[in-house]
């Protein structure tokens, strides 16, 4: 088992449950043996807890380190030796005669028998050392706790209640020696009529008589000569301690008191002044709230500057482990110390962290100071940073928080500082001496240059990633405050003039296109169909395609009646498609070709009347140009003529498609219908097959079954072969 130190959580709750046993089996046995207390369920488990609960405690101190000279002793020879003393075997005599009590009642069972009372008593006369008790509660609260007045007035109050009961046991006892030994039926339990009554009743008026003779030394007066002697001796004997209490109780009371009188008395003071001085109430009433306050933090700096005077008298090895364990706690806290150096650097820097206290509005360093320089971070209270403008008007720039670091920048470049800061508070800062730290860290090539490269980015970048400083304006990492633009002009000619000399990307045009297509209007269209109708009249030629144009329509519609009959036929027989496409496709040709005739015949007649105009010079002008009309016109006809041709081409193109896919769409229908039909044919055959085999030798039906079972074996093994292959 490895060794415990003092100070751990496991001795400490061990020994408070021990002092917490043994008080109530002190009370417990005080009972038992002066009030013929009778033994239950609750007294004898609380004595068996008891013994566990010593032998434990014993047995414990083998494995617990102890303080010699301010120094801890771990070593497991030496424990073994100081443990080996008289109060070692002290508490293993009287954790002996506790368990021989206990065999001894539970084999006779007769709580009467004298060596159970003589054991018990040795036990009691055990329990009755209280200081030693009080004296270890006392070393668990000074490490542990803070041991404040109200514990000291719990302790000595404590004590007189122990005196109290020692002095009720004695005064009870006086009065059972005379009833037994002596005879007497005039003692103070007979005039109470408490001879034969509870424990706790006798109990109850006997320290009542203890408490009101200690203290206020006239309790009741005694029955007989006897109890009148044990009870003036009882006076003198506790008046002594009783004045003793009072007046530790009155030197508590009067140190607590102190500072009040010290506040009341400096309170009154400034009061007399202001109404004196006829100063308004909110003001009056502002200073003594904020002499109040001062008060109150002003004992904190006290307790500060009494424990450095304490540590002062303590050896230099004892100091250094002091300041140790608390700075190896602070230097966690500067973290641009902690995250960017070794764990040698940290080491050795701990003893140099120095710890002040600032009072309100105490400056902690001015502008422009070079000597001095520190990093710093606040345990507590306020920081103000100040700037002091040219007109000596102070600004303020930021008020810092517990636990914000501060004078970091200076601390890695070595310049001056730039703002002022104040305490605004009752202020606790930690801080580590800039030139303390340089000495160490050149000792370590490797960390000194790192610490010059962060130097070199702070002074030449304002800024580095390897740090946290950030401006205190805007919070940036890459300027400081002189240069913030929240604040200041940008002066910063070069990056102007490039801004305006900055050529601007010219956006290409989009193309747009102009739309060809115009409306026709409806008086237009009607002249021009009128033209088209008295031109085709007029020419042989057009009138007869028109006719072919019609035939095709009708031809067109009939098609159109004769679908559903033409899908039959084509699911049937696929000679009627063949035959429909060359129809059709004669029918275009045809079309397109008399469409192809016609176009050249009037180009042709176009171009000798031309070549006729151009030859004949005799010919008017007013002549030309009714001829060249007249072929306008003509040509806008034959437009007019080709357009109608090809939308009724069109038409029946899409017609045609059409009454495609409607058969494509039947035969697709047929197909499922056929393929339904199949399969529910050969559901009818299988289900008769086995009928019959069930009729049939029952041993032609399980090589029936043998032989499916067998085929979707095969099947499974062909499927995993190819599975292979397509894998290799």
């Amino acid at each position: 088992m490895p060794v415990i130190l003092p100070t751990s959580i496991i001795n400490i709750l061990s020994n408070l449950f021990c002092i917490l046993i043994n008080i109530s089996l002190f009370y417990l046995y005080t009972f038992k043996i002066f009030y013929s207390f009778q033994e239950n369920e609750i007294s004898i488990s609380l004595q068996i807890i008891g013994i566990i609960v010593n032998f434990q405690e014993i047995l414990l101190r083998f494995f617990v380190g102890y303080y010699d000279k301010g120094e801890i002793i771990q070593d497991k020879q030496l424990i073994l030796l100081n443990t080996l003393n008289f109060n070692f075997f002290y508490d293993l005599f009287y954790l002996a005669t506790l368990i021989l009590s206990q065999i001894i009642m539970y084999n006779q069972k007769n709580s009467s028998n004298l060596v159970v009372y003589f054991l018990n008593l040795i036990y009691f006369l055990k329990a009755i050392s209280v200081n030693k008790i009080l004296n270890k509660v006392d070393q668990l609260l000074y490490i542990t706790a803070k041991a404040d007045y109200i514990y000291q007035l719990l302790k000595l109050i404590f004590k007189l209640i122990i005196i109290c009961h020692i002095v009720a046991v004695a005064w009870h006892l006086l009065a059972q020696i005379e009833t037994n030994y002596f005879e007497k039926n005039n003692t103070w339990l007979h005039d109470l009529n408490l001879v034969d009554s509870q424990w706790y009743s006798r109990y109850i008026e006997s320290f009542y008589w203890s408490t009101t003779t200690i203290i206020i030394l006239a309790g009741p007066k005694g029955s007989n000569n006897i109890e009148i002697i044990f009870q003036s001796v009882i006076m003198f004997a506790t008046m002594g301690t009783f004045a003793y209490t009072m007046n530790c109780i009155g030197v508590i009371l009067d140190e607590q008191n102190r500072k009040q009188k010290e506040y009341k008395r400096d309170l009154e003071i400034i009061n007399i002044y202001m109404r004196k001085n006829n100063l308004k109430k909110s003001l009056q009433q502002k200073v003594s709230n904020f002499l109040e306050y001062l008060y109150q933090e002003k004992g904190d700096i006290q307790v500060n500057k009494n424990s450095i005077e304490v540590l002062n008298k303590l050896p230099q090895n004892l100091k250094d482990d002091i300041n140790v364990e608390i700075n190896s706690k602070i230097i966690q806290k500067f973290k641009l110390i902690s995250t960017n150096f070794s764990q040698k650097i940290i080491q050795e820097v701990i003893p140099f962290i120095q710890e002040e206290c600032f009072l309100p509005n105490e400056i902690i360093y001015k502008h422009y100071q070079y000597d001095n320089l520190a990093i710093y971070w606040i345990s507590k209270g306020k920081v103000q940073i100040e700037h002091q403008q040219e007109n000596a008007k102070i600004v303020l720039v930021k008020v810092l928080e517990k636990g914000d670091c501060f004078s970091e920048y200076q601390f890695f470049t070595g310049k001056q500082h730039e703002y002022q800061t104040r305490s605004a508070d009752f202020t606790t800062i930690y801080k580590i001496q800039r030139d303390k730290f340089i000495q160490t860290i050149q000792k370590y090539a490797d960390d000194y240059e790192y610490f010059n490269m962060i130097k070199d980015q702070l002074i030449f970048r304002n800024g580095s990633i390897y740090t946290n400083i950030q401006c205190l304006i805007c919070k940036s990492r890459y300027h400081r405050e002189n240069e913030c633009e929240q604040i200041h002009i940008n002066k910063n000619k070069q990056l102007t003039i490039l801004k305006h000399l900055r050529n601007q990307i010219q956006i290409s045009r989009k193309p747009f296109f102009r739309k060809c297509f115009y409306f026709i209007k409806t008086i237009q269209l009607i002249k021009s169909c009128e033209l088209c109708v008295n031109q085709i009249k007029n020419n042989q030629e057009l009138f007869n395609l028109i006719k072919y144009i019609d035939i095709n329509n009708n031809s067109m519609d009939l098609d159109q009646s004769l679908s559903d009959n033409y899908i039959q036929d084509k699911v049937i027989k696929n000679r009627d498609n063949s035959n429909s496409s060359l129809s059709s496709t004669s029918i275009e040709n045809n079309v397109n070709d008399i469409c192809k005739q016609t176009l050249k015949n009037f180009k042709n007649s176009i171009i000798i009347n031309s070549e006729q105009i151009n030859s004949n010079d005799n010919f008017k002008h007013s002549q030309g140009n009714k001829n060249q009309l007249e072929i306008k016109k003509e040509l806008q006809n034959i437009n007019l003529l080709t357009c109608i041709i090809f939308i009724n081409i069109q038409i029946k193109r899409q017609t045609d498609q059409q009454l495609k896919k409607q058969a494509q769409i039947q035969i697709r229908i047929q197909k499922k219908q056929i393929f339904k039909n199949q399969s529910i044919q050969k559901k009818k055959k299988k289900f008769l097959q086995k009928k019959n085999l069930k009729q049939e030798n029952p041993q032609k039906k399980y090589n029936y079954l043998f032989k499916i079972k067998q085929t979707k074996k095969n099947t499974q093994v062909i499927i995993t072969q190819q599975k292979k292959k397509l894998v290799i």
